[in-house]
């Protein structure tokens, strides 16, 4: 429903779109993501700092999934496409980027829910620099699948700082010699 209300000019509070989300409570189902794309597309303080605040609260595991899925949504800083004006540059950095990169930071660390792992190293990855990207390489064993394959996303866009990172600061330079 939140598309067809975007598109007649209907906006819903972060928490009433999140009602709907955690009626099923399922990351794969629709009416969890169409609630996160709607948040992205509302990429402004007032809904980070909303997600953010849900994304710390520990009294339920499905709203914190909730708020740290959302802060990887409004990462994307994404184009309305109900609201035509508001565009971003492609190189306009989001004004909480580096909020969002010291929220998730920690959380690398201490996260033990494989989702909610898995949205934090997206989330952290999309808004820390390249260099900072490889605090994710701590979780390249997991034993959750999800989990890895998110690992393995930002090195993979990113191949020269991995081959700096796992075959040291000459590797990059050799294969660079190679390839041109």
């Amino acid at each position: 429903m939140s598309h067809l209300e975007a598109v007649l000019g209907v906006h819903r509070s972060p928490d009433e779109l999140m009602a709907r989300a955690l009626v099923h409570a399922r990351p794969d189902h629709d009416d969890w993501c169409e609630p996160l794309l709607q948040l992205g597309y509302r990429a402004d303080q007032e809904v980070f700092t909303w997600a953010r605040d849900v994304a710390s609260d520990g009294s339920s595991r499905d709203r914190r999934r909730f708020g740290l899925d959302a802060l990887n949504f409004i990462g994307f800083g994404l184009d309305s496409p109900y609201d035509p004006d508001v565009h971003r540059k492609d190189d306009e950095q989001l004004p909480f980027t580096r909020e969002a990169t010291e929220f998730l930071r920690p959380l690398l660390d201490t996260e033990q829910d494989p989702h909610a792992l898995r949205s934090v190293i997206a989330g952290f990855t999309s808004y820390c620099s390249a260099e900072e990207a490889l605090a994710v390489l701590v979780h390249a064993g997991h034993a959750a699948p999800g989990v890895r394959r998110c690992v393995a996303s930002p090195l993979t866009n990113n191949r020269d700082l991995t081959h700096r990172r796992l075959r040291g600061p000459q590797a990059s330079e050799t294969s660079h010699r190679h390839i041109t």
